[in-house]
């Protein structure tokens, strides 16, 4: 079963799999709500944030959104 999600953001050349990888969570139905960024070298190579419909959060929850945990 798909999940219906939105996911957004960036990755830098190369990094194609993270975000492959992280929104197949969401279209498994692992996550809700979710952010991911990750440097190499000083750099943001990845920045990604994602949304599952029917979440706590769907409509609102975007790449600006705070996660505390």
């Amino acid at each position: 079963m798909r999940f219906e999600h939105t996911v957004g953001g960036w990755v830098a050349p190369g990094y194609e799999p993270v975000l492959r990888a992280f929104a197949s969570h969401f279209a498994a139905g692992r996550e809700s709500d979710a952010q991911c960024c990750a440097m190499v070298r000083g750099e943001v190579v990845v920045d990604l944030w994602g949304s599952a419909r029917g979440s706590p959060n769907a409509g609102w929850y975007d790449g600006d959104s705070l996660q505390v945990r």
